[in-house]
């Protein structure tokens, strides 16, 4: 029930609305924000006036399951999505996540358009864009 939601009584400390938090606030950053997790600023000219959306910067980086399990920075584990048990990477300092199109095809899941382009840098320096 939403009445038992936790959810429901968090609010962003940037935009002041209900249900989340800072960390996935996609609003501009007010200044004087104490947060040491900074989201990446708007960047570009694209905007309201040209119809496109602006877009926010944000890195990203393959590597294998060796590597990640010898990683101090990630956190390997477990979820459960729709009665899947499904392997996760989460790292504490990232700006955006991800989940591969097989895995969101497979639990058939919703997927929305974001409010912005996300231009991510790979290791080989080719900027990816996400929406």
């Amino acid at each position: 029930m939403v009445k038992d939601c936790s959810q429901q009584k968090i609010t962003c400390n940037n935009c002041e609305k209900l249900g989340y938090t800072v960390n996935v606030c996609w609003a501009a950053r007010k200044s004087g924000n104490a947060s040491t997790a900074q989201r990446p600023e708007s960047r570009g000219s694209a905007g309201p006036s040209t119809g496109q959306k602006p877009s926010i910067p944000g890195r990203v980086f393959a590597m294998t399951g060796a590597e990640a399990s010898q990683s101090e920075k990630l956190i390997r584990g477990k979820c459960i999505i729709k009665g899947r048990l499904l392997d996760v990477l989460f790292d504490s300092s990232a700006t955006h996540s991800f989940v591969s199109v097989d895995c969101v095809k497979s639990l058939d899941l919703y997927v929305a358009k974001l409010p912005c382009n996300v231009v991510l840098t790979t290791p080989t320096s080719k900027p990816v864009v996400t929406s």
